[in-house]
């Protein structure tokens, strides 16, 4: 079973090359991810390189329950390359980027306050090796973003704007809220 590289790890530095045919050792090691992410509390994703595999240009990530292999996810574009471009959906205009603050498994106890892209398109393989193309938003690109940054060997410490102990309190910005059960009742 594979464990996260501790962060000075020059692994999170290097970029990952792109994958023409799985091997059987890669599809392997995206199983062991799966159950790594499986098993690993308030994890969204997990690249490879997070666990010091560096010929797997891949990550996995949750959606509810079923987890998803990533593999040469690659950015074709992203709602803050044209300036002057409007772009528009049934909700209305949305944002060019977002800055957030972002958690990551290989810098645990801090965020990070990063933007990104709002909206992204992004061509990446499957576990069956075929090709898709998606359009993504908000969380989701937000999400690939960050991992596809660990698989090019930028780490959210590189791009961060500001760096926050998540001992501390949280300064003024956007954060997502749960919903407790209590909050439920009323």
């Amino acid at each position: 079973m594979y464990e996260f590289v501790e962060s000075e790890n020059k692994a999170l530095l290097n970029k990952a090359d792109k994958i023409i045919k799985l091997t059987k050792k890669q599809k392997s090691q995206i199983k062991e991810m799966k159950k790594l992410l499986e098993k690993t509390k308030g994890a969204a994703a997990i690249s490879a390189n997070q666990l010091g595999i560096t010929d797997l240009r891949a990550f996995v990530c949750k959606n509810g329950n079923e987890i998803t292999t990533i593999i040469n996810p690659k950015i074709t574009w992203t709602s803050m390359d044209d300036p002057t471009e409007i772009i528009q959906n049934e909700t209305g205009v949305i944002p060019k980027s977002m800055p957030m603050w972002e958690g990551c498994l290989s810098f645990p106890g801090k965020n990070y306050l990063i933007t990104r892209p709002y909206a992204i398109k992004v061509e990446y393989m499957n576990e069956k090796e075929v090709y898709k193309n998606v359009v993504l938003n908000d969380q989701w690109a937000r999400l690939f973003c960050h991992e596809i940054d660990h698989l090019n060997g930028v780490r959210v410490i590189d791009k961060a704007e500001e760096v926050m102990d998540m001992n501390d309190e949280l300064p003024i910005g956007y954060y997502p809220i749960e919903k407790t059960t209590d909050d439920a009742a009323h």
